[in-house]
C-alpha cells in the first residue's frame, strides 16, 4: 500500500540502495538469477508493465537512445553483466495509472513500488526487485508525463556468451517489442523535446514511427 506522503524529498526510502539509488541485492552474487533469466522473464514483464501504461494513455511511446549493457560486480572477484534499456516517455494525466498498473503487474512479481507517493507532485519514484537488484526507475511530472528507465541487477552471465548477449541486446527492434504502440523519438533532430506523431509536423512525424532498430 502506498502513501500519499509530500514530507520525504526522496522516494524509495527504507530499501537498501547504493550511492545511484540502485537496490541492494538481496542474494549474493553467485545466488542471482543469470543475465538469460532476465531476458527472457523479467524484462518482459517490464515491458508488460511499459505497453499497459502506453495503451491506457493515447498509444504512444517515445524512446531515447539504446539497449545497451556493462560490465559490472561489487568486488574484484565478481565478474558481472547489467542490461539497460533506453529511456522513454508516456505522455500522461492521470498518475494512478502507475498505482494501478503496479499492483497489477509488478508487484505480484516481487517489485517493491515506491515508500510514498504524492498525485500532484513531480517527482522521482523507484521499484525495485530487491533478490536480484532489477530497478524500474520512474520521473513523473503531474498532469504531463512520465519519463523512466530499467535495467537489470549486476548479475552473473550464466551459460550466456558475450556474442549472445551483444545479438539480444543490441540487435532488437522495438517495434517488435511494442508492436501495438505508435513509437517516437523523444527529441528531434536538434535535441528539442518533441510529442507523439500526431503533434508534430509532417517531415518530423514521417520519420519517427518506425520506432527504429535498438
Amino acid at each position: 500500500m502506498w502513501c500519499a506522503c509530500v514530507a520525504v524529498a526522496v522516494c524509495g526510502c527504507g530499501r537498501g540502495t547504493d550511492i545511484f539509488g540502485r537496490p541492494n541485492p538481496v542474494l549474493p552474487f553467485d545466488r542471482r538469477a543469470p543475465i538469460g533469466v532476465y531476458l527472457s522473464d523479467t524484462e518482459p514483464l517490464i515491458e508488460r508493465f511499459v505497453d499497459a501504461l502506453a495503451k491506457q494513455n493515447g498509444g504512444a511511446l517515445g524512446y531515447d537512445g539504446s539497449a545497451y549493457f556493462n560490465g559490472c560486480g561489487e568486488t574484484g572477484d565478481e565478474h558481472g553483466i547489467r542490461v539497460a534499456s533506453p529511456i522513454f516517455k508516456v505522455l500522461m494525466t492521470d498518475a494512478m495509472d502507475l498505482r494501478a498498473l503496479s499492483e497489477q503487474i509488478l508487484e505480484p512479481a516481487g517489485f517493491t513500488p515506491p515508500d510514498t507517493f504524492a498525485p500532484d507532485e513531480e517527482r522521482s519514484l523507484v521499484w525495485g526487485e530487491d533478490r536480484n537488484g532489477t530497478l524500474l526507475s520512474v520521473y513523473y511530472v503531474p498532469g504531463e508525463m512520465v519519463r523512466f528507465y530499467y535495467h537489470s541487477g549486476c548479475v552473473p552471465f550464466g551459460d550466456m556468451s558475450e556474442d549472445d548477449l551483444k545479438a539480444k541486446v543490441y540487435g532488437r527492434d522495438l517495434t517488435q517489442t511494442f508492436p501495438d504502440l505508435v513509437l517516437y523519438q523523444s527529441f528531434d533532430a536538434d535535441g528539442n523535446p518533441q510529442g507523439p506523431p500526431d503533434q508534430q509536423s509532417g517531415t518530423s512525424a514521417q520519420s519517427t514511427q518506425s520506432g527504429g532498430e535498438q
